[in-house]
């Protein structure tokens, strides 16, 4: 019996796994078979077709398939809508003279220009001299259209009598705003957390 070309370490060489060989070998790996060819033929595909960008724009092929599934979920494309209440909490607050309970809640999300990811782009991406790291990111609001989250926040005081200490007095303040951010061309990185598969 000859030496081991890939001795067992228990985790996954995501380089051997994902890239043709010859990829693998620049990346340092041996280059090898060692895990077949299933999830290699899946990851070329992902890579250059599904996640390709529009040289001009930076935006990615991917787009096309949040498209139907975002007008499918919510009845627009691009957009994400979750109507009514998202969560919201309640909290006794006694301070000086100031005896409440004071409740906030935030409710009908919304989030438009989902479709506009895009450069710099990579998912499950193996990375160099690192067998067991895994390189994601991924920017949007590209093409000129911002990713924009709309929400409505509620902030309701209710005053407590200070006898009864319990018994609802009145209101004293009732705030339902619409919050509105807009953001642009952002860029979101996981890189110094590694995804890291052991095998059983």
């Amino acid at each position: 019996m000859g030496q081991e070309l890939y001795p067992f370490t228990g985790y996954v060489d995501f380089r051997e796994l994902l890239l043709m060989p010859e990829n693998a070998t620049a990346m340092g790996a041996l280059g090898n078979t060692t895990y077949g060819d299933v999830f290699r033929s899946l990851s070329v595909p992902l890579n250059e077709e599904l996640l390709a960008t529009d040289p001009n724009t930076g935006v990615s092929n991917v787009n096309q398939l949040l498209r139907p599934l975002t007008g499918l979920m919510s009845g627009e494309e691009g957009t994400l809508i979750y109507e009514g209440n998202v969560f919201s909490f309640t909290f006794p607050a006694d301070i000086g003279k100031l005896i409440a309970n004071i409740s906030a809640g935030v409710g009908d999300l919304r989030i438009d220009n989902l479709d506009t990811i895009g450069d710099p782009l990579s998912l499950l991406m193996p990375m160099f001299m690192r067998p067991f790291d895994l390189d994601n990111k991924f920017g949007i609001g590209l093409g000129g259209r911002p990713l924009r989250f709309s929400m409505r926040l509620s902030i309701n005081i209710l005053l407590i009598d200070d006898e009864t200490r319990g018994k609802p007095l009145n209101t004293l303040w009732t705030c339902p705003t619409l919050f509105l951010a807009v953001i642009n061309d952002v860029y979101f990185s996981i890189q110094k957390s590694p995804v890291t598969l052991q095998t059983i």
